[in-house]
C-alpha cells in the first residue's frame, strides 16, 4: 500500500475514552499506523470531559500506540444555555431562502457555543496542510471538524457519524458535507439518512464502518462490579440524550417482577453527565470512566448488553458484545440498531421502555435465552461485517478514492470570523 501522511481531527482523544466517535477515531488511527504502515498524526484538544471541554491533558505532542498525537488547549467550553436559546430561535425561524443568512448565523453561533473552541488546532493544521495527503475528520457535530472542513475541504474525508438529531439538519452541516471530499459512513441506515436530506451526496459516500477485534476472555469480572449478581451493562456517556434515565426507570420496573435474590444489577459504565442524577438504589452500579480492559472484562461477564439510545450511527458496544457472544437489548427507534436486530437473532429490539422492561424481566428470570449456535452465528456476523479483513479492504478503497481527481470537492474561500471558520 502506498505510504501516506495522514491527519486525523477529533474533538477528544485518549485511552480513557472507550466509546463513541472518539474510540472510532483511535481505532482508525492505530489501524492506519500499525497495520497499514501509514504516518498518522492526530490533531485534538486537551479535553477529557465532553460536557465541559475542560482542559485535562497537557498540551503538546506525544506518541500513543504508534500514532503521533498533538493536543491543543480549549479556549472556550460548552455553553448549554446559549445552545438551548439558539435552538428555540432556529425552530421558529422559517426555512425560507430569504431567511438563510440569519439561519446560518444562528447555526454558527450554536456550533461555537457547543465547542470545543481550539483555534490553535486549526491554525497549526492549516499551516502544515501541505504535509498531509488526506485528513480524516470526526464528526459533523463539533467546531474543530466544521472549521477544518471549511479551511481545507479538498483534503477532508469526513466521518459524519450521522443520526437523527436537530443539528444534523442545520444548513451549515449540509454545506460542510457537500464541501468534504468524501464521506465515510458506518451503515446503510446512516447513508439513507444522509441521502434523504441531500441526494446529490451519493457520489461522495463510501461505506467503511469500524473494524473490531476479539480479545482473549478476561477470567474475572472487573473489581468495579459486585460479584454476587448477574448484570445488564451500559457503556459510554451516561446522559439523558442517550435515554439512560428511561432505561433506569424500565430496569427498576423490570426487577419488581423478579425474586429479590435473583434480581440482577444495572451497571452504568462511563462518564456521567454533570446534570444527570443516578438514583441511589442497591441494584444500580455506576463505575465512572474506566480503561478499555475494564470495559472488555465487563462485556465478557455481563448477562446482557443494553443500548437504550434512539440516536446511533453505529454501536461499537453492540458489535463488541456480539463478538463476545453476548445478547444485546437495543432501542429499535434507532434505525441502525433496528437493522442489527433484523439481521442478528441475539440482538433484541424494543419499541418503548414498557417493552424494554418486559424484556429485561424475561432475560433476568431466564425466559429469554439463546443457544450456543445462535450466539456463534451472531459472532460470525460481526466478524463478517465489521472484522479487520472486511474493513481493511474498505479503507484501502477509501484512500484510493481520495486520490482520485473525480472525488475533488468544489472550490472554497477561507474566512475567519471571531475565531471560527465560516463561509
Amino acid at each position: 500500500m502506498t505510504s501516506r501522511n495522514i491527519a486525523v481531527v477529533c474533538q477528544r482523544y485518549g485511552h480513557e475514552i472507550v466509546g463513541g466517535a472518539e474510540r472510532h477515531a483511535a481505532l482508525l488511527a492505530e489501524r492506519l499506523a500499525t497495520h497499514f504502515g501509514q504516518k498518522v498524526t492526530v490533531f485534538t484538544t486537551c479535553a477529557l470531559d465532553s460536557h465541559s471541554w475542560e482542559n485535562h491533558y497537557e498540551p503538546g505532542q506525544s506518541m500513543e500506540n504508534d500514532v503521533r498525537v498533538i493536543r491543543f488547549p480549549v479556549e472556550s467550553g460548552r455553553k448549554r444555555w446559549i445552545m438551548k436559546i439558539l435552538l428555540v430561535l432556529l425552530r421558529i425561524l422559517p426555512r425560507k431562502s430569504h431567511w438563510l443568512g440569519l439561519r446560518l448565523k444562528l447555526e454558527d453561533l450554536w456550533i461555537r457555543a457547543q465547542g470545543p473552541i481550539a483555534p490553535q488546532l486549526i491554525q497549526d493544521l492549516v499551516a502544515q496542510s501541505s504535509q498531509f495527503d488526506c485528513i480524516f475528520a470526526f464528526t459533523y457535530l463539533f467546531w474543530p471538524t466544521i472549521s477544518i472542513i471549511q479551511a481545507l475541504p479538498n483534503k477532508i474525508i469526513l466521518i459524519p457519524t450521522a443520526h437523527k438529531e436537530e443539528p444534523f439538519f442545520f444548513e451549515r452541516v449540509q454545506m460542510i458535507m457537500r464541501q468534504s471530499r468524501l464521506l465515510a459512513t458506518n451503515s446503510a441506515a446512516e447513508e439513507k439518512l444522509i441521502l434523504e436530506q441531500d441526494p446529490s451526496l451519493q457520489p461522495k459516500l463510501r461505506r467503511v464502518g469500524i473494524a473490531i477485534e476479539a480479545w482473549p476472555t478476561w477470567p474475572n469480572r472487573p473489581k468495579e462490579i459486585p460479584t454476587d449478581r448477574p448484570y445488564f451493562l451500559v457503556c459510554g456517556r451516561i446522559d439523558q440524550s442517550k435515554s439512560v434515565h428511561e432505561l433506569i426507570t424500565a430496569f427498576l420496573k423490570a426487577i419488581t417482577d423478579v425474586k429479590p435474590d435473583l434480581q440482577p444489577n444495572l451497571v452504568l459504565m462511563g462518564t456521567v453527565s454533570k446534570h444527570f442524577e443516578i438514583p441511589n438504589h442497591p441494584r444500580i452500579v455506576a463505575t465512572g470512566p474506566v480503561p478499555l480492559y475494564t470495559k472488555q472484562a465487563a462485556i465478557d461477564h455481563c448477562l446482557c448488553i443494553v443500548n437504550p439510545s434512539k440516536h446511533e450511527s453505529l454501536s461499537l458496544l453492540v458489535l463488541e458484545g456480539l463478538l463476545a457472544q453476548k445478547p444485546c437489548l437495543v432501542n429499535a427507534e434507532s434505525e441502525v440498531l433496528a437493522d442489527y436486530a433484523s439481521q442478528v437473532e441475539t440482538v433484541i429490539g424494543f419499541l418503548g421502555f414498557q417493552e424494554c422492561a418486559e424484556l429485561m424481566t424475561k432475560i433476568s428470570v431466564g425466559k429469554l435465552t439463546f443457544s450456543d449456535a445462535q450466539r456463534e452465528s451472531a459472532r460470525e456476523w460481526a466478524k463478517r461485517e465489521h472484522g479487520n479483513e472486511a474493513v481493511d479492504q474498505r479503507i484501502r478503497d477509501l484512500l484510493n478514492s481520495a486520490n482520485s481527481p473525480e472525488s475533488k470537492s468544489s472550490g472554497y474561500r477561507f474566512l475567519s470570523l471571531e475565531g471560527l471558520f465560516f463561509r
